[in-house]
């Protein structure tokens, strides 16, 4: 969700919050500030993958425990 542009210098403020922990995959949301003005959010999924099939692999459990204690679902 596009708003306002950004320009090479700018000191932004990077908001991220999980919204979703699958089994192999985190859903964030994630805003843009600069001084108080959001730019831009946006919806953004990342997936783990094998490295040597390139297949979505599971998460590791260490790090699937740590991602799982910032979930926060009632973000938009």
């Amino acid at each position: 969700d596009y708003r306002k542009p950004a320009r090479l210098d700018d000191l932004l403020e990077i908001r991220s919050d999980i919204l979703a922990l699958g089994r192999a995959s985190v859903t964030f949301f994630q805003q843009v500030w600069r001084n108080g003005e959001l730019l831009t959010q946006g919806h953004i999924k990342v997936c783990c993958v094998s490295t040597s099939s390139m297949r979505p692999a599971p998460i590791p459990e260490a790090r699937r425990a740590t991602l799982a204690s910032h979930v926060r679902p009632s973000l938009p």
